[in-house]
């Protein structure tokens, strides 16, 4: 991937040339307010996949160990191939124009695409586990917890998206503060309640994921649902230093 980027760059007629009059002081001119925006958004996205590692330790707790980690192996892995469309989603909400619109348009496939999500883990919950093992035991968690983490899916695939809204309009730091509060001020308290405390076991983790990923949606949703999006149209021309004609048309075209 990276070897084909550099020779579209190289070739591309259209592309910027980030080699063109490079020096010293101007490869590093600008990165604070550059960084300033890209760590909190990989903090944003890091946040959800650093709990899964802290469950994935916590199910070595439990009752059967080595098959609640392979378990818990087996359903991370379905988890990461489920995200790439409710990301790829967020990825192009923050690039859009129109940023209201597509912010509602954006947010609706996603709960649509959680909703068909969470149907086909249920249709496929009993046969899902055999493309990984053949283990009785670490089969019956699958398939248990794959329901959960199905319902889980219908809240993430939306608030990724909403994700993506924040991001475009350069607040990734309110994504960072909501993602703490759900996934480390919830869901694990809410993790070890229902896995340990309740005695749930297994599937107590995973319900708390399902708790992670309602209030971060809520608080998404709160949050947009506040946002000025004229006020945001300016900022965007000011982050980006549109200037002429260019101003006008930006104005126009980010709002509906």
């Amino acid at each position: 991937m990276n070897i084909g980027l550099y020779i579209y760059l190289f070739f591309s007629k259209v592309a910027i040339k980030p080699w063109a009059g490079a020096t010293m002081a101007s490869i590093f001119c600008g990165w604070g307010p550059l960084l300033g925006l890209a760590l909190p958004s990989v903090v944003q996205v890091c946040l959800e996949w650093w709990w899964y590692e802290i469950v994935l330790f916590l199910s070595g707790l439990l009752n059967s160990p080595e098959s609640c980690v392979a378990a818990m192996g087996v359903l991370i892995q379905t988890t990461g191939t489920v995200y790439v469309f409710p990301f790829s989603l967020s990825l192009s909400i923050s690039k859009r124009a129109r940023a209201q619109l597509a912010t509602i348009i954006g947010i609706f496939s996603g709960l649509c695409y959680g909703i068909s999500a969470f149907g086909m883990r249920i249709a496929l919950k009993t046969w899902w586990g055999k493309l990984y093992t053949s283990d009785p035991q670490v089969l019956s968690l699958v398939t248990a917890a794959l329901p959960i983490l199905g319902l889980a899916e219908i809240g993430n695939a939306s608030q990724t998206a909403a994700c993506g809204a924040l991001t475009g309009s350069a607040r990734p730091k309110v994504g960072v503060r909501i993602n703490i509060a759900a996934f480390y001020l919830v869901v694990l308290p809410s993790s070890v309640l229902f896995a340990f405390k309740l005695k749930i076991g297994f599937q107590g983790l995973w319900l708390g994921l399902v708790a992670a990923q309602v209030s971060c949606l809520i608080m998404m949703l709160f949050t947009l649902a506040q946002t000025d999006w004229k006020h945001q149209a300016k900022r965007a021309e000011e982050l980006t230093m549109v200037s002429g004609e260019k101003v006008e048309d930006a104005g126009t075209n980010l709002v509906p």
